[in-house]
C-alpha cells in the first residue's frame, strides 16, 4: 500500500512568484536577464542551467517546487519534506514528471512540456525545477504533447501560474510520535481516543500548533514526484464545491493525501514500479505511450503522403497457409518480419466473416483509440489479459510466409519509404485524413476497435524488441488506422 499526495499551488511562502520565464536570447542567457535569474535562483543554479539544451521553440520556465521543512515549515496541507529528503529525491521530478494541466497525467500525449532539470538549491534550501514548455505545435509534436498556449500567455503578461505537484510515498511519519502510516486509515490518534500520540495524532489534529510552537505534520521521507501541473481551478475551490473545505474547517487541515483522493489524482501508467516490473506489461505501456503520442501528431497533420505507401496497391493477405497454425505463432512470425496487420487483415484473421460494413465501422471507431485506451481506468487489466501477444517462436514455414508479406505490409521505415517512392512514381495520391464519426451506440464496432488496438500494442512492442522503439514505426502504425 501507499499514498498519493498533492502539493497545492503556493502551499509554502517563498515571497516570490512560484513560476517565472527564463528570458534567453539567441546568444544565450546574457546581461540583465542573466542578472535577474541569478538574483532569483543563485549563481550555482544558473551555471547548471547553462549546460541544458533547449530548442528555439521550447520556452524555459523556472519553478520553485518544495521548501525544506526545517526552513519553511510544513506546507498548508501539513506535509513536510526535510532537507535530507529533498536532496535525495528531487531528481525523481526529472525521471518521472512531465508538465500537465490539472493533474491529467495518464497520457503523456496530453502533456504541455517536459522537466529538463531538477535541482536542490542548497543556499535557499528548496527544490527548484526548469521545465521546457511547448511554445509551438512543432515543439509539441517533437515532445509528444500539446501546445502550452495558455501558460505562455500568462507568463508573457508577467502573471504567476498556479503550479501543483503530486508524489507517491510508501508511508509517511507523524512528526511527533513517529508513527508510520501507509494509508490515512493508519494515522495515529490521541491517547483519549485509544491511540498513543501525545500530540493528539494525525487522524484528528493534523496541522495543530503545539505548545512549543511545533506544527504537527506528516513527514514524507521517501517521496517519488511524478507530476507537475498548471492548476486552473485552485484546489481549495474544488474542495469547497465537493464539501471538503467545510469538513476541513471543522476537523483540521485537509491533508495532501485526502486532497489527492478528492481530486482523483493518481500516478501515470509508467510510474508504478510493481507494474513496470512485469515485463510484458511494461513493454505494452511503453508502446502505448509511443502510439498515443504518434496519434496526436497524426491528428495535427491532417494528412500525410506516406499513407499512400500503407494503403495503395495493398492486397489483403492470404491466410490459407496459416490454417493449421496457432494464432500466437502467426502473430509472432508477422512481428518478427516487421508486419503489423491493417484492420482489414486483422478482422479476416480473427473474426473471419467480417464484411465491408464491419471494416468501415471499426475503422471509424479507431479515431483516438490509443488516447482512449491510455485514459481507460482498467487499462492495466486489459494489458495483463491481452490475447494478442505473440508466441515466443513460429514454425519456419510461417516465418517464410510472413517475410513475403513484409514486402507489401511491413511498417518498418525503410520498407514504407520504398513503397512510398514507388507510389509517387506511379502517380498515386495520398489518402485523405478523414472519417465519419462512428455512432456511439455502435458498441460492437467500438469493442472490435479496442481489440485491434490491443493487438497493435502487442505487435508493436514485440516488433520493437527486435528493431527498437522507432518513432517512425509508431507513426506508420497510427497512419494505418486512417485507411481502409
Amino acid at each position: 500500500m501507499s499514498m498519493i499526495k498533492v502539493i497545492q499551488p503556493h502551499s509554502q511562502d517563498f515571497s516570490e512568484p512560484v513560476a517565472s520565464l527564463i528570458k534567453v536570447s539567441s546568444g544565450g542567457l546574457l546581461g540583465a536577464d542573466k542578472a535577474a535569474f541569478v538574483k532569483r535562483a543563485g549563481a550555482d543554479i544558473v551555471a547548471q542551467f547553462s549546460r541544458v539544451k533547449f530548442a528555439a521553440d521550447e520556452i524555459p520556465v523556472h519553478m520553485i517546487a518544495i521548501g525544506a521543512t526545517e526552513d519553511y515549515g510544513p506546507n498548508r496541507n501539513a506535509d513536510g519534506f526535510t532537507r535530507d529528503t529533498c536532496q535525495k529525491h528531487h531528481k525523481t521530478f526529472e525521471k518521472f514528471s512531465k508538465f500537465y494541466r490539472d493533474h491529467l497525467n495518464k497520457n503523456p500525449a496530453k502533456s504541455y512540456g517536459i522537466v529538463k532539470l531538477a535541482l536542490w538549491n542548497d543556499t535557499m534550501k528548496r527544490i527548484e525545477l526548469v521545465a521546457a514548455l511547448n511554445a509551438t505545435k512543432e515543439a509539441a509534436v517533437r515532445n509528444g504533447g500539446l501546445l502550452a498556449d495558455k501558460e505562455m500567455e500568462k507568463l508573457a503578461r508577467g502573471d504567476d501560474i498556479g503550479v501543483s505537484m503530486a508524489c507517491k510515498i510508501p508511508f509517511d511519519k507523524c512528526s511527533s510520535c513517529g508513527n508510520k502510516a501507509r494509508t490515512r486509515a493508519e494515522y495515529c490518534d490521541s491517547i483519549e481516543n485509544g491511540g498513543h500520540c501525545k500530540a493528539g495524532g494525525l487522524k484528528r489534529n493534523l496541522g495543530r500548533v503545539l505548545e512549543d510552537g511545533h506544527i504537527l505534520h506528516a513527514d514524507n521521507p521517501d517521496p517519488t514526484f511524478f507530476d507537475i501541473s498548471h492548476v486552473f481551478r485552485p484546489a481549495d475551490r474544488i474542495a469547497y464545491i465537493s464539501g471538503q473545505l467545510q469538513k476541513a474547517a471543522s476537523a483540521g487541515v485537509l491533508s495532501g493525501a485526502e486532497l489527492a483522493e478528492q481530486l482523483g489524482v493518481s500516478a501515470p501508467l509508467t510510474f508504478d514500479p510493481a507494474r513496470a516490473s512485469v515485463y510484458k506489461i511494461a513493454q505494452q505501456i511503453a508502446a502505448l505511450e509511443k502510439l498515443a503520442a504518434a496519434e496526436v501528431t497524426a491528428q495535427h497533420n491532417g494528412q500525410n503522403w506516406m499513407q499512400a505507401a500503407l494503403a495503395t496497391k495493398q492486397q489483403s493477405l492470404n491466410f490459407a497457409e496459416c490454417n493449421n497454425v496457432k494464432l500466437a505463432e502467426v502473430l509472432c512470425a508477422l512481428a518478427e518480419a516487421g508486419v503489423v496487420l491493417p484492420v482489414r487483415d486483422f478482422l479476416a484473421l480473427t473474426v473471419k466473416n467480417a464484411n465491408d460494413d464491419t471494416i468501415r465501422a471499426v475503422t471509424s471507431a479507431l479515431d483516438g483509440v490509443y488516447t482512449k485506451l491510455a485514459d481507460n481506468p482498467d487499462v492495466i487489466n486489459l494489458l495483463e489479459t491481452n490475447a494478442y501477444f505473440p508466441a515466443a517462436s513460429a514454425p519456419s514455414k510461417t516465418r517464410v510466409w510472413a517475410e513475403k508479406a513484409a514486402f507489401t505490409h511491413s511498417v518498418l521505415p525503410q520498407a514504407v519509404e520504398r513503397r512510398a517512392y514507388a507510389a509517387v512514381v506511379r502517380g498515386e495520391r495520398p489518402v485523405e485524413f478523414s472519417r465519419e464519426k462512428v455512432a456511439s451506440h455502435n458498441v460492437a464496432a467500438a469493442a472490435l476497435a479496442q481489440q485491434y488496438a490491443l493487438y497493435k500494442l502487442a505487435a508493436y512492442s514485440t516488433l520493437s524488441e527486435k528493431y527498437g522503439f522507432c518513432w517512425l514505426t509508431a507513426n506508420h502504425c497510427v497512419l494505418q488506422n486512417y485507411v481502409t
